[in-house]
């Protein structure tokens, strides 16, 4: 009876914690998406007020937008957002159901090499399930409230060397409450390339997804003592890392926030908010993390590995990525790092586009392992001194 109602007590707190995070990450972006509409159009009608000769000098709202109407608004696209906090950006894409194929979850996408740029499917076509791929399959991981037109620009560039794409999301909640959140994403994640079989893999994670990514391995190194064959299979399939932007356990509160937002005001709340809520529930939140951080910085399979990052990264530690690759490097791991003086989370290619596609295909060129798609030499920027 004792057990019982532990168990019920347990279900309760998740649930209740569950909530109240869920309104942290949910209503206050929101409360920042009406505060970022008056903002901008204050400060705009004072600078005008001096050069305009029958301006009053005080704040007017435009005839173009409704107080009432930016209420209304905000509340109603808060209260979409709290009837779906996993609600996916799907407007432009195609949810089709095929037959006997394979149905991702929402927070997934893939796009084939061969299949129009334009369009993705939530789905995978018969063809692909239970057969081994003629491609290599990349498997983002991607940093935290991307949208889809963010991530264009990688599943281009790796469709266009060859490679099929699968990007995984992972949301605010499946970070904060990573029992029932990222676990059950690597899970997904493992039970899709259980039909849908590639046996050369190459994973690309940023910012939270070097999180996602150690919920990933560490499911694959357990399931890969209990025999499971498929988790063997997916770990052998695995020949390279590419870790952007890295946030690791320490860095939870800052960088969780600010991906959320960046108003002066709410952020620091927001960081405040969670940093409590990680004290508080530091037995399967913070000791989880840790755990994880020993998956990732172990490298037990010695999967050669490239880190990008940079000195002025407020979220991810450019001492903590050094001491990632050196542990890398001393456990006889093929590591490559590039750190840029100057570049922003998550935002390398838009920053430093050449020297960033130079990383990449140099690292993918000196791969012996991955032979399905055609290797493209790299192209040595004229702001990169070493030559290749």
């Amino acid at each position: 009876m004792l057990s019982l109602n532990r168990i019920k007590m347990s279900t309760m707190v998740q649930n209740g914690l569950k909530s109240y995070i869920h309104r942290l990450v949910i209503i206050m972006p929101q409360m920042e998406h009406q505060l970022m509409i008056t903002t901008p159009m204050l400060r705009y009608n004072s600078s005008q007020s001096s050069s305009s000769s029958n301006s009053t000098g005080k704040y007017q709202t435009p005839s173009f937008i409704s107080k009432k109407n930016v209420a209304t608004t905000t509340k109603s696209r808060a209260t979409e957002a709290l009837a779906n906090p996993f609600e996916t950006e799907t407007s432009s894409l195609t949810k089709s159901t095929i037959k006997n194929g394979v149905k991702l979850p929402s927070n997934m996408l893939f796009r084939s090499a061969t299949s129009d740029r334009s369009t993705m499917t939530f789905s995978c076509n018969e063809s692909q399930v239970d057969s081994i791929s003629t491609r290599p399959l990349i498997l983002l991981f991607a940093w935290m409230l991307s949208k889809n037109k963010h991530i264009d620009k990688y599943r281009e560039f790796w469709t266009s060397r060859g490679y099929d794409i699968l990007t995984v999301q992972t949301k605010p909640l499946d970070l904060l409450l990573p029992t029932i959140g990222g676990k059950k994403v690597a899970e997904n994640v493992l039970n899709l390339l259980s039909k849908v079989k590639y046996d050369q893999m190459v994973i690309h994670a940023f910012s939270v997804g070097g999180y996602q990514l150690g919920e990933f391995l560490c499911l694959l190194s357990n399931e890969s003592r209990n025999g499971n064959p498929d988790a063997q299979r997916v770990n052998q399939a695995m020949k390279g890392w590419i870790i952007d932007s890295c946030v690791f356990a320490d860095s939870c509160p800052p960088g969780l926030s600010k991906a959320i937002t960046h108003h002066p005001t709410i952020q620091p709340m927001l960081e405040k908010g969670i940093e409590h809520f990680l004290q508080i529930t530091h037995s399967f939140t913070l000791d989880r993390y840790n755990m994880l951080s020993k998956y990732l910085f172990g490298n037990e399979t010695k999967v050669p590995s490239l880190l990008l990052f940079s000195r002025d990264d407020y979220v991810s530690s450019v001492e903590t990525n050094f001491r990632l690759a050196k542990g890398f490097e001393d456990n006889g791991v093929k590591t490559r790092t590039r750190c840029w003086e100057k570049s922003v989370h998550v935002l390398h290619y838009r920053e430093h586009p050449e020297e960033y596609e130079y990383e990449i295909d140099r690292f993918i060129y000196e791969l012996p392992t991955i032979t399905k798609a055609p290797k493209r030499a790299p192209i040595v920027p004229s702001t990169v001194n070493e030559p290749f």
